[in-house]
């Protein structure tokens, strides 16, 4: 099950043109009015520059400052900046591609912001790659749990040993990401959380001693399959999901923590939905005299086939090709229409060699790739 948070589907239904085109987003770099900022770009993007007076956000890009990567400015005057704007208090930016700047001003801010294109250059309908994860066992914790079934369980991949909680009471699995990093998904595999009644919800953490916020508001889960709960990128420090007393105790598998790859071209006609395509292994019982006797279910899995077109080779190199490089050893959370079909999720892994060509002259490539999975 993939759920996304309201302003993630906010940003996405307000992020394409009439066109389809992305449309530009502005991100507040200051947290409060402020005279004297000093800022980098620390990301590998050239961002753009605005100042206004108040908190809303401009509505074009005329007398933008152009930030390349690595430039900084320390301790400049935003009406230095932009002297056409009076009583200028207020820092923005915008990218055309995801970049990163660090920012400190007066009372006591100092963080690192990330600047990218509406969600909207994003189709929620593409397939969902979640392969990246920070979580490892020395900065995962629960709660409780029984001593046989640790927390530092959750930060191996196995789907044959979990994390289970001592009590049925409320939980909390907390991921401290030292330094922070930019993350945007929690996945969650082989849980019980729907059949025990718990509702699920996900906290973040800027920096150490900062406030939880809520990204992802909470819910019960409609099956045990696996989750995808993504919201806005962001830096953090720390990620929390929230689980609310159940009628048993909770357990999970696998969980992991970062940075979603979604593709930029959806899949269409051939598809088998993974969690459709269901493969057994059985022992037929049959009498001496042919008559059938019944059957024994000794094993079962999940499989699909994605086919993948029209990839921009850039795009494909910078981005695809390192998720193929790491699903060679290391399961992923995938799911194939995520906003029309949620309930389609699944725990999987490779089981081809993937094979990209280019399939038109211009150099757009493709790639087929074989999955096998666990859902619930």
């Amino acid at each position: 099950m993939i759920v996304f948070s309201d302003n993630l589907i906010a940003s996405a239904a307000s992020g394409l043109a009439p066109t389809g085109n992305p449309v530009r987003r502005w991100v507040e770099l200051t947290t409060a009015d402020a005279t004297f900022v000093t800022f980098q770009n620390v990301g590998n993007q050239t961002a753009y520059l605005k100042g206004t007076v108040g908190a809303t956000a401009p509505i074009d890009a005329s007398g933008a400052l152009e930030f390349p990567p690595a430039a900084q400015a320390v301790s400049y005057q935003l009406s230095d900046m932009f002297p056409g704007v009076s009583g200028v208090n207020r820092l923005w930016a915008y990218a055309d591609a995801e970049t990163y700047i660090m920012i400190s001003h007066a009372p006591s801010t100092n963080r690192t912001v990330v600047v990218a294109p509406s969600i909207g250059a994003e189709d929620l309908n593409a397939p969902t790659f979640g392969y990246s994860n920070f979580l490892i066992s020395s900065n995962i914790t629960a709660t409780n749990a029984e001593t046989a079934y640790p927390a530092t369980n959750l930060a191996n991949v196995s789907t044959a040993s979990f994390w289970k909680a001592s009590s049925a009471i409320q939980q909390y699995l907390t991921a401290t990401i030292n330094p922070a990093r930019v993350v945007d998904y929690v996945g969650i595999a082989r849980h019980n959380f729907s059949t025990a009644g718990i509702s699920v919800s996900v906290e973040t953490q800027e920096g150490s001693g900062d406030p939880w916020v809520e990204v992802i508001a909470p819910f019960i889960p409609s099956d045990n399959a696996a989750l995808i709960l993504r919201f806005v990128a962001q830096y953090a420090f720390g990620v929390r999901v929230k689980l609310s007393a159940g009628s048993i105790p909770a357990q999970a598998a696998v969980m992991y923590v970062g940075k979603i790859l979604s593709s930029t071209q959806r899949v269409y006609v051939g598809h088998s939905p993974i969690t459709l395509n269901r493969r057994i292994e059985i022992v037929n019982g049959m009498s001496e005299n042919g008559n059938y006797l019944g059957r024994i279910i000794t094993g079962s899995n999940l499989t699909s086939s994605i086919s993948l077109t029209h990839f921009k080779p850039d795009w494909y190199r910078e981005y695809f090709d390192p998720f193929i490089v790491a699903a060679q050893t290391t399961p992923f959370f995938f799911s194939w229409r995520p906003l029309k079909y949620p309930n389609e999720t699944a725990f999987a892994w490779l089981t081809n060699n993937p094979q990209p060509s280019n399939m038109l002259p211009n150099g757009m490539m493709q790639v087929d790739l074989e999955i096998a999975g666990v859902s619930s």
